[in-house]
């Protein structure tokens, strides 16, 4: 989630870095690919153990495409932080919000760690409802205008999900997930414009 850019686990003792190119890397939502970063020994061992047997190597046109989005990756996470972080301290103080889950924020349980291990933060966020029910959650998300509901993350737009589908409460209990979590990918629009929007949707 945090990209190259703003952590780098290898400085941290980490055998094997496995980064995701279809997120932030490439940054449009427009390609599939991975990379995985590790010393040579390991690397000559996945070369002949795995690379030559499964294969996966990318194809011109989707490594240009990656190549175009990393040319940008420092400008855009930059952006993403900035718009996320506005985002989370608006969140943060909403009435209608519980808890905001943020590395950025000095209120979040590893705000410290994250100040240790990170360079800066992505756009990646999750907010939970003082309501935690379904029906809260379904009036929040039908009522955004600029978010947009989409799985994935990492691109220029802005995207929500939660994982309340109403027949799942005693799931994510058991998976120490609050029933009231909403998901957010912010993306490159003006923080003011999505912050108007989050407004709105949480009205009432």
């Amino acid at each position: 989630m945090a990209t190259p850019f703003f952590q780098k686990p290898l400085t941290h003792g980490i055998d094997i870095v496995v980064h995701s190119a279809s997120k932030y890397l490439g940054g449009h939502s427009d390609l599939l690919g991975g990379a995985l970063i590790t010393n040579k020994e390991i690397m000559n061992k996945v070369f002949s153990q795995e690379y030559l047997l499964f294969g996966g190597v990318m194809a011109p046109y989707e490594a240009s495409l990656l190549l175009r989005g990393l040319r940008t990756l420092p400008i855009r996470m930059k952006a993403h932080q900035e718009n996320a972080m506005q985002v989370a301290q608006f969140l943060n103080c909403h009435p209608a919000v519980a808890k905001v889950n943020y590395p950025g924020l000095p209120s979040h349980p590893d705000y410290k760690l994250g100040q240790e291990q990170l360079t800066g933060y992505s756009g990646l966020l999750s907010f939970e409802l003082k309501t935690p029910t379904f029906d809260a959650i379904k009036r929040v998300i039908n009522k955004l205008r600029l978010f947009q509901i989409g799985v994935s993350w990492g691109s220029f737009e802005s995207l929500v999900l939660s994982p309340n589908i109403a027949k799942n409460t005693d799931k994510l209990i058991e998976q120490h997930i609050n029933p009231g979590l909403i998901r957010l990918s912010i993306g490159l629009e003006e923080a003011a414009e999505l912050i108007r929007d989050l407004e709105q949707a949480l009205e009432g």
